[in-house]
């Protein structure tokens, strides 16, 4: 049975960093998007990068045109790029395109091609109807998809026995206080991680 990667994203701290990579997650995703309010700047990037060694490092754009992000962000010391399904300025490889439905009909009706990586953004659909059925299990056996992982300790056993995506998406976010904040939801998840997988 293959490996399920993790990816964390919303990096914007070295806390976060320093945790993640301390959980051995496979991808360490920063918040480097030039529309989004709580985007690292190029020194901020650097200098959390330069303390965590392990996990690839991937780039959250968003919407940000190639030439802009790079004259920022001058050196492309990152592996892989994490943009928004309609942003067409960066190649299929090395990218993942992020997806965030609107409803599980609008999810069910979407065309994937098979040759690329996705991020299943599911927070607009409730977690009793996203894993009810085949559907997701279905994508997953037929894409390279990573999940938000679910915010209900039952869905996340179901993710991992039965879905089995190619990878999911946990969240990091603010600190308390600087150098402070609690991972006990997430301690939760890489527990029930080490136990289902």
């Amino acid at each position: 049975m293959p490996k399920i990667n993790i990816k964390a994203s919303n990096i914007a701290n070295l806390t976060d960093a320093r945790y993640f990579a301390a959980m051995l997650v496979d991808f360490l995703e920063f918040q480097l998007d030039l529309s989004h309010d709580e985007r690292l700047s190029s020194i901020e990037y650097h200098g959390i990068k330069a303390w965590v060694e392990g996990p690839k490092i991937v780039a959250q754009v968003g919407k940000t045109p190639k030439d802009l992000f790079q004259e920022i962000y001058k050196s492309e010391d990152y592996d892989l790029i994490n943009c928004a399904l309609d942003n067409p300025h960066y190649p299929a490889n090395n990218t993942i395109y992020t997806y965030s439905p609107t409803s599980f009909q609008e999810l069910s009706h979407q065309a994937f091609d098979p040759q690329r990586i996705y991020h299943l953004d599911t927070q607009h659909i409730p977690e009793d109807t996203l894993y009810q059925g085949a559907l997701l299990q279905e994508l997953c056996a037929q894409q390279s998809i990573f999940i938000s992982a679910p915010n209900n300790e039952g869905y996340i056993r179901q993710l991992i026995e039965d879905i089995r995506p190619y990878g999911i998406d946990v969240k990091g976010g603010a600190e308390e206080k600087v150098g402070f904040k609690s991972y006990e939801e997430l301690d939760v998840f890489f527990e029930h991680l080490e136990i289902y997988s």
